[in-house]
């Protein structure tokens, strides 16, 4: 099997202008790291949780080649954050380093100017660095608000099959599901129990990350309505649709739910060998009682597809703030 992502990259990083602290590896490094550890912002506990939030951690702790430390919202000091949507909040204003996070949900430019001035009253406002964001949609919400932003986009999970590729795993089930957090309690009305469906569940101990991958790979498609779980499926050349669920939004409002898998997809077409052609993630609306019969088994393996195109992986690793601790090429395993 070959690895499904090509990634090639220089010794010497390319660093933003733009940056308040040094212009540096070595400056960024020192302002992010306390004993000899990175501080990175992700929501799941230091061990266990949901499967993105740890994912940032995995991704940032084998690129840099050190340890990360979780950082507490309340430190104010510089950190990096680099997956998930921890943009519009007061993180924006508090001195991140951005690599391939983004917003949760369309932010207006006065939200955000509202957050800088109570940061900077409250003695807390240091201004973000951006070296690359999710998506274009992302970026151009910074770019209304007057934020300098590379044109680098890219969710770094993207990046996995360049970390771990195992050599071979059997398909044993027709469709893999994963449900968002916020569907969790209602996974067992959802599904009913079949031999050729997996369920692979989106809260993890950190040292069972791996397993999801090697889950999703005994999958002949992915049914979720997680998008790292979406994102994890067109890393590895999955074929996935999305779901979501009737009256159960991820968002408090419904109809700013699409957003983050927008900007996700936005980003990648926009990396592509091929950013012309179009590529949305085929979707069905289960209900919360719903069963998982022959017809919606041959509806999901009927539509799944994967990007008909190459993500390119290089502007997003170039643009990563840390020296790599060893070189990433494309493998042939």
């Amino acid at each position: 099997m070959s690895t499904p992502l090509t990634a090639r990259l220089s010794d010497k990083k390319r660093v933003s202008s733009n940056s308040f602290f040094s212009n540096s590896d070595k400056g960024i490094e020192e302002a992010i790291t306390v004993d000899n550890k990175i501080r990175l912002l992700y929501a799941a506990k230091e061990e266990s949780g949901n499967f993105g939030d740890l994912l940032s951690k995995y991704v940032v702790e084998d690129l840099s080649g050190k340890k990360v430390e979780r950082y507490d919202k309340q430190d104010g000091r510089p950190h990096l954050g680099a997956i998930g949507s921890i943009l519009g909040r007061d993180e924006i204003c508090n001195a991140p380093y951005v690599w391939g996070s983004g917003f949760l949900s369309h932010t207006p430019s006065w939200k955000i100017w509202f957050v800088m001035l109570r940061q900077f009253f409250r003695g807390k406002y240091l201004p973000p660095k951006f070296f690359a964001v999710r998506g274009l949609r992302s970026w151009e919400i910074l770019k209304k608000a007057g934020f300098d932003c590379p044109k680098v986009f890219g969710d770094p999970g993207l990046l996995l099959p360049a970390l771990y590729f195992p050599r071979h795993v059997e398909k044993k089930y027709k469709v893999g599901v994963i449900c968002h957090w916020k569907h969790h309690k209602i996974k067992d009305f959802l599904f009913t129990e079949r031999n050729d469906v997996k369920y692979i569940a989106i809260e993890r101990e950190y040292s069972d990350i791996t397993s999801f991958i090697d889950e999703l790979l005994s999958c002949d498609a992915i049914f979720s309505s997680s998008l790292h779980g979406l994102i994890l499926a067109n890393a590895y050349k999955v074929p996935a649709v999305r779901f979501t669920v009737c009256g159960a939004s991820i968002h408090k409002k419904e109809e700013m739910q699409d957003f983050k898998f927008e900007d996700y997809l936005s980003g990648l077409r926009f990396q592509s060998d091929c950013p012309g052609v179009k590529y949305e993630f085929p979707i069905i609306q289960v209900k919360k009682d719903q069963i998982f019969d022959e017809k919606l088994m041959e509806t999901i393996l009927s539509i799944a597809s994967v990007p008909p195109y190459q993500f390119n992986a290089e502007p997003l690793l170039n643009a990563f703030p840390l020296d790599l601790s060893r070189d990433i090429f494309s493998s042939k395993t």
